[in-house]
């Protein structure tokens, strides 16, 4: 069913059931973007059962090019996941850890936290996601982990409500250099507006508080203002692995900049180079170094 057709963004939804679940998938293209997004919401009501309890086999359970349902052969144990076919096998799957990112060899359930990557000729497809962790690439199918039921320790892991967004990305070249780290981000931290009063002032048609730039690698997770009220405290990391050179700009010129460590204080042996230059703070992150700093304007 079409649910939204306009010069912004085109969604569809379907609704279906499985076993004693009930599931409600919406999926939204938008204008100017080749992301495809899918917000999932499913009540599952699916629970886990010991052999002598067993009253399905693997052939009740329903395949789809778009969700999967499959129990384990000793012990029941209903599980649901999300399926991406490609048309040829891909070598890798890069995944997104914590301040890094690992390549995995197919055939195996590998963590990954905001993304993962599959690399392919001349570019790749990033499955983004924001609650998500188990991903496996088998041969030509990409899987995600959404669901599951189990009897050891818990009885009822996923039983409940849940709403669950992911979205693939095609892109060119590389995830470094396609941005995909910060596709990730922003994924899970989505933009978000309010209608405030009107006010005296003016202002232009476009206007950045902050703003970073320089290699892709570098992600900016935080912006807040110092503990002590003394200039403005930016965190982010090296998302490459290999080191990264950025720049930050405010709406007023910075004068000063100098490395802290997390608790705010002054921490200059981390190795990573900070500057302030012409009103822009500069930063050359050491390979996954955790970055938190100082600005003063």
């Amino acid at each position: 069913t079409i649910v939204e057709d306009s010069a912004e963004c085109v969604s569809w939804r379907a609704s279906f059931a499985w076993g004693a679940s009930t599931f409600r998938m919406t999926t939204t293209v938008h204008a100017g973007s080749p992301r495809i997004d899918t917000v999932l919401e499913a009540d599952w009501l699916e629970r886990g059962r010991s052999p002598k309890r067993r009253a399905s086999s693997a052939s009740d359970i329903p395949d789809t090019a778009a969700l999967e349902g499959s129990p384990t052969s000793t012990i029941e144990c209903p599980m649901l996941r999300a399926l991406f076919d490609f048309s040829r096998a891909p070598k890798s799957l890069v995944c997104d850890t914590p301040f890094a990112a690992v390549a995995r060899k197919p055939g195996i359930e590998a963590p990954a936290q905001r993304w993962a990557d599959v690399p392919l000729q001349g570019g790749g497809v990033a499955l983004l996601n924001d609650s998500k962790y188990g991903h496996s690439l088998d041969r030509t199918t990409l899987r995600l982990g959404l669901l599951r039921s189990f009897i050891n320790p818990d009885q009822l892991p996923d039983v409940g409500r849940h709403t669950i967004r992911w979205a693939l990305l095609p892109h060119r070249g590389g995830w470094l250099e396609a941005g995909v780290a910060r596709e990730g981000f922003a994924f899970n931290v989505p933009f978000e507006t309010w209608q405030v009063r009107e006010q005296e002032g003016v202002i232009g048609d476009a206007h950045s508080f902050l703003e970073t730039g320089g290699d892709a690698g570098f992600i900016v997770t935080g912006v807040k203002r110092a503990e002590d009220g003394d200039g403005l405290i930016v965190r982010g990391y090296d998302a490459s692995g290999r080191g990264s050179e950025a720049s930050i700009a405010g709406h007023t010129a910075f004068t000063a900049a100098a490395e802290t460590d997390i608790l705010e204080e002054p921490h200059d042996a981390a190795g990573n180079a900070i500057a302030c230059q012409n009103g822009v703070a500069r930063i050359i992150a050491r390979p996954s170094a955790i970055v938190t700093m100082r600005l003063k304007a």
